[in-house]
């Protein structure tokens, strides 16, 4: 069945995932073959350079989740200049925290801050979404501090409201349907939402398919179908076409006059088969589900600079990523250093 926005919105947050069975096929689709039939000569006298290709910067990942074989996956699918770790995020190693690029939930992207590593994370930040273009939500979608709520009393006075934490994923306040925007409002009270935390407001709609691309220097370079008919990715028997999806994204990318160097994208297909995009998340922050692990580091690599000195980034850095208030943000909330 069709569901309304925000009913297992948990199952595509960020990286929250389920260990898929043993014969479970967790890479995305292998790449299409190369084009039969004619194709244009290639021109054997363009001159070539003789230098060789520069190296690669070495780099290492740390990915911060209980699930061990994510970790194994994503370093079966490193090039070799990428070092991949399994991190459980209880401390810092001082050997490369502060080189370290992160595969994280925002909680822990907070502590690391908080902890002083120094990196820069870059998302889309909470207004992205409701910036799309004209015509890629297919509804209402509004943006807002949590205390200034009241200027959109009028929408939602007395209808459902798809509702949600717009810059965190917090147990204690699901993204859900609500009846109205005063039900949401007392689920927030009692959840102690601080009132400068973003929320997003939109009018439900019924999806039945639902995918995460992966968006790189305005190209779509992975994808993945993460729900379909009310089943998470991970009882399917094998991954769901993503064409549809990657092919849509891909037309609205190109109308985004100013967006990340990197991010995801979720879109939907409707029961009346309309797509629309549902939101858009840090790459560091997003589960790859199916999607093809080589194009998803390279996403979640560019999506910080945390191997690029201070003197040499650049200042200052667009669509640097601050911690929401409803995040952990004070003092307590640190890592230990290892010893």
């Amino acid at each position: 069945q069709p569901r309304a926005v925000g009913h297992g919105d948990r199952a595509r947050g960020g990286p929250h995932h389920r260990r898929p069975p043993p014969d479970h096929p967790r890479r995305g689709h292998p790449r299409p073959n190369p084009p039969t039939g004619p194709q244009v000569p290639t021109d054997t006298h363009t001159p070539t350079s003789s230098a060789p290709p520069a190296e690669p910067i070495p780099a290492t990942l740390r990915v911060v989740t209980h699930a061990r074989w994510l970790a194994d996956d994503l370093a079966a699918a490193a090039p070799p200049h990428v070092n991949v770790i399994h991190d459980y995020g209880l401390d810092l190693d001082p050997a490369d925290a502060h080189l370290a690029a992160w595969w994280c939930p925002q909680k822990h992207a907070a502590r690391l801050l908080n902890s002083g590593t120094g990196t820069l994370f870059t998302a889309p930040g909470p207004q992205f979404t409701e910036r799309l273009p004209h015509g890629a939500l297919g509804r209402t979608v509004i943006a807002s501090h949590y205390n200034e709520l009241w200027q959109h009393e009028n929408v939602w006075a007395d209808r459902p409201v798809h509702a949600k934490l717009a810059e965190a994923k917090l147990n204690r306040l699901p993204a859900a349907v609500y009846p109205n925007l005063d039900a949401f409002r007392a689920a927030a009270n009692a959840a102690g939402i601080p009132g400068t935390a973003w929320v997003q407001l939109s009018n439900p709609v019924e999806m039945v398919t639902e995918a995460r691309c992966w968006i790189l220097h305005r190209e779509v370079v992975a994808a993945s179908v993460y729900l379909h008919n009310g089943q998470t990715w991970d009882a399917f028997t094998s991954p769901l076409d993503t064409e549809w999806a990657a092919g849509w994204a891909a037309g609205v990318v190109k109308r985004i006059h100013h967006q990340p160097d990197t991010y995801t994208l979720d879109v939907a297909r409707l029961t009346d088969g309309s797509i629309v995009a549902i939101e858009a998340n840090p790459a560091w922050a997003s589960n790859p589900y199916h999607a093809q692990l080589g194009p998803v580091i390279d996403c979640i690599l560019a999506s910080q600079q945390a191997d690029i000195p201070r003197s040499r980034q650049r200042n200052p850095v667009p669509w640097v990523w601050t911690p929401d208030p409803a995040l952990p943000h004070n003092r307590r909330h640190t890592l230990p250093w290892r010893t």
